[in-house]
């Protein structure tokens, strides 16, 4: 997983400082999202209720990048609440014609990681899919996406105000509850 770090760090080095104020290629937006499902995954297997996404890990090792399940999104922020954070959160959903009881453990997760000024959100999704998820337009331009379709974006975006930063985390999840 070392090239992974490799690959992503002349992006995360910028953007977590601040400092990256050109476009991110298709490039450096894929460097970063590897990285962001990468840390996600591992921050999840330390919780105390692991999400039941076995596949996700067996089919991200084996790629080195993010599963189609997988959506990424970056954002700039100015918050000491997020400067060295982490937040996941699984939860338990049932596909259509299939049943789940409250003992299943969660298929579904988010995590919102805080480095510096940089907020990373990700949500490895594989019972809804990523068709269900805009948040692009639900932060007006504060949250760029980086996966599953990676494309040169601007950086920086409009800074995701910390109360922005807190809906991401605890609220977006909830819209499908």
């Amino acid at each position: 997983m070392n090239d992974i770090e490799g690959e992503a760090r002349p992006y995360l080095s910028a953007m977590i400082r601040g400092n990256l104020a050109m476009p991110l290629s298709a490039q450096g937006a894929t460097a970063v999202a590897t990285w962001a499902v990468k840390t996600s995954l591992m921050v999840q297997r330390t919780g105390s209720e692991p999400a039941n996404l076995e596949q996700v890990y067996r089919s991200f090792y084996e790629a080195r990048r993010p599963t189609p399940e997988c959506m990424v999104w970056a954002a700039l922020i100015d918050d000491e609440d997020w400067a060295l954070r982490a937040e996941c959160r699984g939860m338990l959903y049932a596909a259509p014609g299939q049943s789940v009881s409250p003992d299943d453990p969660p298929n579904l997760l988010t995590v919102t990681i805080g480095l510096g000024s940089l907020l990373l959100y990700t949500i490895v999704d594989p019972i809804l899919g990523n068709a269900t998820w805009n948040l692009t337009e639900a932060f007006r331009g504060a949250l760029v996406p980086l996966w599953p379709d990676p494309r040169p974006v601007t950086w920086p975006p409009r800074i995701l105000h910390p109360i922005e930063a807190w809906g991401v985390c605890e609220y977006m999840p909830m819209l499908l509850s």
